[in-house]
């Protein structure tokens, strides 16, 4: 009888213990969350610009694009869903992979992610506008809650270029 009643409570201390550290997060993971980004491109009087080029440029794409042309860069880019032409109609979403990781709980996981890369807008009307997703956000890290990214960029008119010397 003594025995059984040793083994209950082992078992049932065993099964809190096992619970209390599932609900708790104690398990720890690590890897890549998925981040989708909004984009929405204004000219300087707060008008869509359409048909700029969005791009967002990880550091792992430094080595491909010493390799490939520009168009085939593009086409890379396009089908991991991190470049898109801007419309009139409103924002455009681009994502990127970024290294997480965090604490597991049976009811939720719990998080950072690091933001890497750039955020590169062309259009030939306009100056090229390229920064650095850390110095955009002002942030280093942020946490795995955070689903979508929102991004507004206002583009300058790109400045004529000098025609040289006047007439005599």
């Amino acid at each position: 009888m003594k025995k059984a009643l040793i083994l209950v409570v082992i078992g049932i201390l065993g099964i809190a213990v096992l619970l209390f550290s599932l609900m708790n997060g104690t398990l720890i993971w690590d890897g890549s969350v998925y981040v989708p980004n909004s984009v929405t491109v204004f000219d300087s009087e707060r008008r869509p610009v359409k048909d700029a080029s969005v791009a967002l440029i990880v550091p792992q794409d430094q080595y491909y694009r010493e390799y490939v042309d520009h168009e085939a860069f593009n086409q890379l880019l396009k089908g991991s869903h991190r470049f898109f032409e801007s419309s009139n109609l409103g924002p455009g979403t681009l994502g990127g992979r970024f290294p997480a990781g965090g604490l597991s709980g049976l009811f939720r996981k719990k998080g950072r992610f690091t933001v890497e890369g750039d955020i590169i807008i062309r259009h030939p009307e306009f100056e090229v506008f390229q920064v650095s997703l850390r110095n955009l956000l002002h942030a280093y890290e942020i946490s795995v809650d955070q689903t979508e990214l929102e991004l507004i960029a206002f583009l300058e008119t790109a400045k004529a270029e000098s025609a040289g010397t006047h007439g005599r």
